[in-house]
């Protein structure tokens, strides 16, 4: 069965469109989403996604976003537009250390609407302390970018030797 986003007033004069442009490639460039928008090319599409945001690599990740995207992460204010997003990510990333990411796409509507579940790991630099989290993002795309990022999480201490991978002992 396939969703349907709600419309909403303040939405109505934009296009949740995606565009049929071909691949970009990998980790460079701008994101496209095939014109099918099926599980398959959604499914494609985050991966790279996950890619980019596994390598922090700012600016590969900007790319996947829209220019005028809003972002709700968690309870912060909301952010607006690729500048916030960027200081916000970058202040966030130079805090962290061993990397880990999984996404996995639980549901799409055609295209415009992923709900992702997200796994993550890292090493606060601060303080040496490994932490997991667990979280749900609804991604609305437009033009094949980012246009919305809701995301809640939840992050606790790691047991030492756990992986967000196989919960687990690493090894």
């Amino acid at each position: 069965m396939a969703m349907r986003p709600k419309a909403r007033k303040r939405h109505q004069e934009k296009s949740w469109t995606v565009a049929a442009e071909p691949h970009a490639g990998p980790q460079a460039g701008p994101l496209a989403l095939p014109a099918s928008g099926g599980e398959a090319a959604c499914q494609a599409w985050l991966r790279e996604v996950e890619n980019r945001f596994r390598r922090q690599a700012l600016p590969d990740i900007l790319d996947c976003f829209h220019q005028d995207v809003v972002a709700h992460y968690n309870l912060m204010p909301a952010l607006h537009g690729k500048a916030a997003l960027a200081e916000f990510l970058s202040t966030r990333y130079a805090g962290m250390a061993d990397y880990q990411l999984e996404k996995q796409l639980r549901c799409h509507a055609a295209g415009p609407l992923l709900g992702v579940e997200v796994r993550f790991g890292y090493t606060d630099r601060a303080s040496g302390q490994r932490y997991l989290g667990k979280g749900f993002e609804y991604l609305l795309l437009r033009d094949a970018c980012i246009a919305r990022w809701d995301y809640v999480c939840t992050t606790v201490p790691a047991a030492a030797g756990r992986s967000i991978f196989t919960n687990q002992e690493a090894g």
